[in-house]
């Protein structure tokens, strides 16, 4: 028997099988993701049988398939003819590893071909073998044909898929292969078409499509490989894809790679397993290869363990790939672009990949340099072109004081871009032109001492970095110049960033030295240049005709180099004999100050901090001062200063002329003038400040709306320094000074702080700290003693108080308030004196004067002993015309509010406050006698008073069950007797009647257990009977 008629006899009965369960062939029918997969399941066992070619003839009526590898055994008959078997499962060096994926062939057709130089067979029922006369013909190659007989796939609609799939084939399909290196494809009445693969030297392979054709094209790629472990024929791959540079059109072998390509981005790169797996997205942009274990589908990798060692050792290869990437010299900036960065969003396990890169780049002499080399990012610093070119990588040693040689990295073509990204994951530090300056200025500065040091510089240069900069050429010092300006100086916050480098030693000097700005100067060949430091020119010139350099000349201006000229001159002079330390001032010199202030009148900020000024000493001679620090006092001029300034000037904070300028006889008034011009201080300067202090800061800044905007915010408030301390001891001079300064300052607007966040909002206002301060102080002068303002008067003000009473400060200070107040209050005392039966003069005036000095005790006791005396009294109100007043009280009690409840925990009078008010009120007018309400039950006095002077009481609903609330229905009761009323009263049930029947002014109570009377002014009962007579009639009508 044989080999075909032993297997056909061995499955029949699974072709049974499949006939009785058609699910299972349409289960392996559609398998697979797209229709013509089947087109990759020929050329794997192409790639198995070790074919270097393979070739495809679609027709119209079946397709036929050829390749020139290994011809069928017995074991590829049993494979291809059963199902979930496969003559690859126990080798794994083989692609497939399924042994169902020829199976998809049968969506197509019902009974596929085999010729092969070995056997030739048809396949029925998906698993039977039959034979089949052999095609000489063929010699050694082996063709599968495949018509399209198969009933639920029409031939036309057969030939449509198989040619989408043919016209769909990648050209990378080759890429990753070991043996196939070549693919045809013809199509019956269509196009026709090839890949082929040629490998060049150095990991260089190239992918040519239709190569016969005038459309040919080539793809390039560099392969990096290893075997994998227990798999020896199996190998990890990664591929990059190549361009060529600009100017080559064609490979030519005989020159080196990267003379001619580079490496670019493949963006999306591919996973393959042999093949590509169309939906698997690894995130980086290059190709990778390993033996995965895939989906059945073979479209997507299988999360699985078994394949977590691949990507590792994928990882591995990548890594040693950079250095034959080296070697080949196609390691240039531009293929940073295609390696991994942090901000790349790789799946988890493709994520060792882009660490190995890392690490390696970190540690090795990998990473592209400026210089053209490579170098570990770990020693590599990032900047713009032109600091690179200016610093070299031996000065960024001397500069940062580093132990290990630092290099520039690579330039980055695109700010945040991919290559500047890369750079930043491998964390290479950027150190631009301000860390330059920062620099600089930590080794360059020479900063003057504080105020009270005994030496005169607290910090020199790094002797080491100095030494550096002045043994730079001048070529390198106007380069150094020309950058700052452009790259430093050129952006925001100019004079901030200039006023940084003034104590910065870059200036370099005619004579080779380096001095700070203030120090030096443009030479100027018609005064001369002897003796004075000048800027070297070649600094900022250039050139044999000595060419200006815009740039480092105007770099120069800017950070305080001058033109030689009187004022610099003058300036220069001060600087070397009257600075804070200086021992060389001379009192003479004074008539040259005011002469240079007569020519040069506009130039006088060059005396701010010169101490030119001899000014008084305690307990020895004078001592020079600059203007800042000095006021202006007797004899010169009575400003009041060195009062309000009192203890500043003991403690040499201020100082004061001494009197040695009495001597200058006419030319005093030309001194006192300059002083002023130069900043001796002659009036108090209200300053502006922020918010912050103020007493009402959480009206302003803490409950405002919105958040701060440095354009549109406002954040403004005013006070006087030193102010608080000097209103702790007032004098006359110091009110004038305050009062002065007050009139005649330049802002009207410091009555008011004023704060908002952003111009979305309102701006909030309040008193300013200096009103505020004012206001609670005692310093205004009312003859023989200092008054808060509120308590002046403007006829007791001395001379020289000038009153605007419509000035804005004189109401924010409530000038006169109080006074004002008290005047009003008594002339309320005389008439209220009138009212209470006092004669109207002055002498009883004055008594009640006297009486109001006494202590509160003895007052007390007065008090208890008048109303001692008036025991039995109680207040008695009577209506002058009680019909009017009837019809009055009835219409109020008809219109009186419902009462309103709601259903809470308990219920609850909503409008019960209201009513309660206009209760009170109505109880004082009518129980108030001689300043005292009553209570109506013990019929004295109210025992206490609130803080505002009113006694206290408790108003009491008399008859609760009302359907309507009025204002008689209370009672005003003491806090003792209001509680007995509400909790302790056994007539309530009875109260509406006892009030009808009551003889008199009084009812009758019982009270926690005794009887009490309840005492009513006749207007009061009065009211309370046509109250409960109208809600009686209401009652009855609505019945």
């Amino acid at each position: 028997m044989s080999v075909l008629q032993d297997i056909k006899r061995r499955r029949r009965n699974l072709a049974q099988t499949l006939k009785e369960h058609q699910g299972i062939r349409t289960l392996v029918e559609q398998l697979y993701p797209d229709r013509a997969h089947f087109i990759y399941e020929l050329l794997q066992n192409a790639e198995d049988a070790g074919a270097t070619q393979a070739t495809f003839r679609l027709l119209h009526t079946s397709l036929v398939f050829e390749h020139d590898g290994r011809a069928f055994e017995p074991a590829d008959i049993e494979a291809i003819t059963d199902i979930g078997s496969s003559s690859k499962q126990d080798d794994q060096q083989t692609i497939g590893r399924f042994g169902i994926g020829f199976k998809a062939v049968f969506a197509y057709t019902n009974t596929p071909r085999i010729y092969s130089p070995t056997y030739s067979f048809r396949i029925d029922d998906l698993v039977l073998p039959s034979p089949l006369t052999a095609n000489s013909k063929l010699g050694p190659v082996t063709r599968f044909e495949f018509p399209f007989d198969n009933p639920k796939k029409p031939a036309a609609v057969a030939f449509q898929e198989i040619q989408q799939g043919l016209e769909a084939l990648q050209v990378s399909t080759l890429l990753f292969l070991n043996t196939l290196a070549s693919i045809c494809w013809e199509i019956e009445g269509g196009a026709e078409g090839a890949v082929h693969r040629v490998v060049h030297a150095d990991h260089h392979l190239e992918l040519i499509t239709n190569p016969d054709s005038d459309d040919a094209w080539s793809d390039h790629y560099v392969m990096f490989s290893a075997p994998v472990p227990g798999l020896p024929r199996h190998r990890a791959a990664i591929a990059f894809e190549l361009d060529y540079l600009p100017g080559v059109e064609e490979y030519d072998h005989r020159k080196p790679l990267a003379k001619q390509m580079k490496v670019v981005d493949a963006n999306p790169g591919q996973v393959f397993v042999f093949f590509p797996a169309e939906k698997e997205t690894s995130g980086l942009r290059f190709h990778l290869h390993a033996p995965f274990v895939p989906e059945v589908s073979r479209a997507s990798i299988k999360d699985t363990t078994a394949n977590a060692p691949l990507f590792n050792q994928l990882a591995d290869v990548t890594a040693a790939a950079l250095q034959r990437l080296k070697k080949l010299k196609l390691l240039t900036p531009e293929l940073l672009s295609v390696l991994p960065n942090n901000d790349d969003p790789l799946p988890l396990r493709y994520r060792p990949i882009r660490a190995a890169v890392l690490l390696a780049m970190r540690q090795k002499d990998l990473t592209p340099t400026f210089t053209g080399g490579h170098a570990p990012a770990e020693v590599l610093l990032q900047a713009r072109v032109q600091v690179k070119e200016l610093i070299e990588p031996r000065d960024l040693h001397v500069l940062l004081q580093t132990i290990d040689p630092l290099e520039w990295a690579a330039n980055v073509n695109q700010k945040n871009g991919r290559i500047d990204k890369f750079y930043s994951s491998l964390g290479v530090e950027e150190w631009d032109v301000e860390a330059l300056v920062d620099t600089l200025k930590e080794h360059l500065s020479e900063a003057t001492a504080a105020p009270g040091q005994t030496y005169t510089y607290l910090k020199q240069p790094t002797p080491e970095v100095l030494t550096w900069l002045q043994g730079k050429s001048v070529d390198w010092m106007r380069e150094l110049y020309a950058t700052l300006e452009r790259h430093y100086l050129g952006g925001w916050q100019r004079a901030q960033k200039v006023e940084g480098l003034a104590t910065l030693k870059i200036v370099r000097l005619a004579d080779g030295m380096l001095t700070r700005p203030s120090e030096a100067y443009f030479a100027n060949a018609q005064l001369g240049s002897a003796g004075v430091p000048t800027v070297d020119t070649a600094t900022f010139t250039r050139g044999k005709k000595n060419d200006l350099h815009p740039e480092a000349r105007q770099f120069l201006v800017a950070i305080g180099v001058r033109e030689l000229d009187a004022v610099s001159q003058m300036d220069r002079y001060l600087r070397q004999n009257y600075g804070e330390f200086s021992r060389n001032q001379k009192f003479e010199d004074m008539e040259l100050f005011l002469r240079f202030a007569e020519e040069h009148p506009h130039e006088l900020d060059i005396f701010r901090g010169a101490t030119i000024f001899k000014v008084k000493s305690k307990g020895g001679p004078g001592v020079w001062a600059s203007a800042e620090t000095i006021l202006f006092s007797q004899p010169y001029a009575p400003t009041g200063l060195d009062q309000f300034y009192r203890q500043e000037l003991q403690d040499a904070k201020w100082h004061c002329l001494t009197d040695d300028y009495q001597t200058l006889d006419k030319r005093l008034p030309a001194f006192l003038k300059f002083c002023e011009r130069v900043g001796v201080k002659s009036s108090l300067e209200i300053s502006r400040v922020g918010c912050y202090g103020n007493t009402q800061y959480a009206f302003l800044v803490v409950k405002a709306p919105g958040n701060w905007s440095d354009n549109k915010g406002i954040n403004i408030d005013f006070t006087i320094p030193g102010l608080q301390e000097a209103l702790q001891r007032p004098s006359l001079d110091t009110s004038r000074l305050i009062w002065t300064s007050l009139l005649t300052a330049k802002d009207p607007n410091f009555t008011e702080a004023m704060y908002r966040s952003n111009s979305a909002h309102d701006i909030r206002r309040a008193p300013s700290k200096l009103i505020e301060q004012l206001k609670k102080a005692k310093w205004v002068p009312q003859g023989d003693r200092f008054v808060q303002p509120a308590q002046a008067l403007v006829s007791k003000l001395p001379k020289g108080f000038y009153f605007d009473p419509a000035a804005a400060w004189i109401k924010a200070i409530d000038f006169g308030s109080e006074t004002r107040r008290q005047e009003e209050m008594g002339k309320d005392r005389q008439q209220s004196a009138k009212l209470l039966g006092f004669p109207d003069d002055e002498k009883t005036l004055e008594m009640l004067r006297e009486l109001a000095k006494l202590p509160k005790e003895e007052l007390g006791n007065l008090a208890a002993k008048a109303r001692a005396s008036k025991a039995g009294e109680f207040p008695e109100r009577t209506s002058s015309n009680p019909e009017r007043r009837t019809k009055h009280v009835g219409a109020a009690a008809a219109q009186a509010p419902q009462r309103q409840s709601e259903t809470r925990e308990r219920s609850v009078s909503v409008n019960y406050s209201e009513v309660k008010t206009e209760a009170r009120q109505y109880l004082s007018d009518q129980y108030t006698l001689d300043g005292d309400l009553y209570c109506q039950i013990c019929q004295k006095p109210m025992p206490f008073r609130l803080d505002n002077g009113q006694p206290y009481f408790e108003a009491v609903e008399l008859v609760p069950d009302l359907t309507t609330m009025h204002p008689p229905n209370y009672l005003a009761l003491c806090p003792n007797h209001a509680a007995m009323f509400e909790r302790a009263n056994k007539s309530k049930s009875a109260l509406r009647f006892l009030i009808k029947q009551a003889h008199g002014v009084n009812i009758d109570v019982m009270l926690a257990g005794q009887e009490r009377k309840v005492r009513f002014t006749k207007m009061h009962l009065e009211d309370l009977r046509i109250v409960l007579d109208q809600l009686s009639k209401s009652s009855a009508q609505s019945a």
